[in-house]
């Protein structure tokens, strides 16, 4: 059999792994890159002409783009199709992760596996025997495929990534295939997107705020299913959009893991890297790592943890066709960086106290820890994508730490 990937980036790499010793592959990338021994290549102009028998697309190729008559998959939903044990898919504009990693930690003792979007190849784990199968999914994955599921969350939907989407309508139809093809569909009933979407299917559980449903916050603690469970003060997750994360992960799991191990896990859980990470204190003002804010939507649900005039906020990066308008009741001492400084402070001005432009995050931090004094907060949460200045979020994240760890 003939393999094309297009792309050839951590998923396609992956299944290069997969397919090296029984088929032939062919690796298809715009710009010329080291290729393996054995695996033939085409760049440059043409490269989106694919006439093998199964094309392997990286996620950020729009599967319209690729010329083919052949079938064409992203490494993650192929997998999931491919897979055994019980799987249980997430996506959503926000809350994706922290809610796939916190099933996995109630989980992780029962077989299971973490990977999709998150960062681990789906295809790596065919061989493990997995009994859980956690994976979390982008809208770039989904756009053409419905993958097998037994279950199905999508934690809400808010404008995302409209500079790779037609439109809304093309991002809310690429999140809810998760949908299509799930035993079960766990949907945050306080999205009024996903309260619509709701009423086309049949075997659909919600979670919310305060609304009584399946799970839900009543009397400060969490409520399962009709019964009251610990009290929500307990995690150490902050924010009201953490508590909601838990919520999902309740209702994905309490078939399989009691509710001791439910409590334990979630109480006990720190978040996840670059999400709200508490990097350092310093003379009384802590550095908040919050890269992964890639979205206006993420980055206001961030500042409701924060006193708004006590918290200095990093933003801007590379531009995703989003309105930053909805940011300007939340911000006091905003510091610009990227690509995309200058439409942010088009948005902004005149209702933001004090803004100011600079030419990278090093520049950043250092202001930023000039412009605090003791009780505030110097945060990191871009509600702009990375690829401007960085590799990924990850990157973004991480030099935020370097520079602040060097701060005396």
């Amino acid at each position: 059999m003939d393999v094309g990937l297009v792309g050839f980036g951590v998923s396609n790499k992956a299944i290069y792994e997969h397919f090296k010793d029984t088929c032939n592959i062919t690796i298809h990338n715009e710009n010329k890159i080291s290729v393996p021994n054995g695996a033939k290549a085409i760049f440059g102009d043409g490269y989106l002409r694919c006439n093998e028998d199964i094309v392997f697309r990286s996620p950020v190729i729009r599967p319209d783009k690729i010329k083919t008559h052949s079938p064409v998959f992203c490494e993650a939903t192929y997998a999931l199709n491919k897979l055994t044990g019980t799987k249980i898919c997430i996506t959503g504009s926000d809350g994706k992760t922290t809610t796939s990693s916190l099933i996995y930690e109630i989980l992780k003792h029962k077989n299971a596996y973490l990977g999709g979007n998150i960062g681990s190849p789906l295809i790596s784990a065919l061989e493990g025997g997995y009994d859980f199968i956690v994976s979390e999914l982008s809208s770039f994955q989904l756009i053409d495929s419905s993958p097998k599921c037994d279950a199905a969350i999508i934690t809400g939907i808010t404008e995302n990534h409209l500079n790779w989407h037609r439109d809304m309508d093309e991002y809310i139809r690429a999140k809810e295939n998760l949908l299509k093809n799930a035993k079960r569909i766990i949907l945050n009933y306080d999205n009024e997107a996903l309260r619509k979407i709701g009423k086309k299917y049949g075997n659909v559980c919600y979670f919310s705020l305060n609304h009584p449903c399946d799970a839900y916050i009543k009397d400060g603690c969490f409520c399962l299913k009709g019964k009251k469970l610990f009290a929500t003060d307990k995690i150490k997750l902050m924010g009201k959009f953490n508590l909601l994360n838990a919520l999902a992960s309740m209702l994905a799991t309490y078939e399989y893991a009691s509710l001791e191990e439910l409590e334990n896990a979630i109480c006990n859980f720190n978040g996840v890297a670059s999400r709200l990470e508490l990097v350092r204190e310093l003379k009384g003002i802590k550095f908040y790592n919050s890269s992964v804010d890639s979205t206006p939507s993420r980055t206001i649900a961030t500042l409701s943890c924060f006193d708004k005039g006590k918290c200095v906020v990093i933003l801007g990066g590379s531009d995703k066709n989003l309105s930053y308008d909805a940011l300007r009741n939340h911000l006091s001492t905003v510091i610009l960086l990227g690509e995309n400084k200058h439409k942010i402070l088009a948005s902004l001005n005149n209702y933001v106290d004090k803004i100011y432009i600079v030419n990278d995050l090093k520049e950043a931090v250092t202001l930023g820890y000039n412009l605090c004094k003791s009780g505030d907060s110097l945060l990191l949460s871009p509600a702009s994508a990375s690829f401007d200045m960085f590799s990924s979020y990850k990157e973004r994240g991480e030099l935020f730490k370097k520079y602040v760890n060097k701060l005396v």
